[in-house]
């Protein structure tokens, strides 16, 4: 015997076609289309800026990090260390003792569209066991980290040996 009293029963052919309506019509899907392509067109451009700006921030962090290990390096071995400048990047050499020209680190910037160059005062920066600068290169001097579109940051290294940075437009 068969159970009828679950099943729905329609009294006209509109409530039977109206239920079959359920997805988008061709011109609901084009205009969402039309939409979503107008929106990626505007965001595209401001993601590319923001990609390029986290590329500048990240080198130019990495800069800042090797200074700062390379002083506080000095500090742990009590002995000169040098930041210098080679091919692809820059490196941590101990600059004094036994174990000088050993190298300590190698840092290669992320992008090959950044550009890392250094004031010639500031060509190499070592770090005496007391942190400092070493007096021999006793000039204030600016390293400049730069992207593709003349986009900078300025790092300035003081006679102490402290850090600082700055937006650049000398890029």
């Amino acid at each position: 015997m068969l159970n009828t009293a679950n099943k729905k029963t329609y009294k006209t052919k509109s409530q039977l076609s109206r239920l079959k309506l359920n997805g988008f019509t061709l011109l609901e899907m084009i205009i969402t289309m039309t939409i979503a392509f107008i929106l990626a067109t505007m965001a595209v451009p401001a993601f590319n800026s923001f990609v390029e700006s986290s590329r500048l921030t990240s080198n130019t962090n990495l800069v800042i990090g090797a200074l700062n290990l390379a002083r506080s390096e000095a500090v742990r071995l009590g002995e000169s260390v040098r930041v210098e400048g080679i091919a692809d990047g820059f490196q941590l050499v101990i600059a004094t003792g036994v174990d000088a020209g050993n190298v300590l680190k190698q840092f290669t910037p992320s992008n090959k569209d950044i550009t890392i160059v250094a004031d010639a005062a500031v060509d190499t920066v070592t770090y005496t066991s007391t942190g400092f600068r070493d007096f021999a290169d006793n000039v204030v001097g600016d390293i400049h980290v730069c992207d593709s579109d003349g986009n900078g940051t300025d790092i300035t290294i003081s006679t102490g040996g402290s850090v600082t940075r700055a937006e650049s437009a000398t890029c």
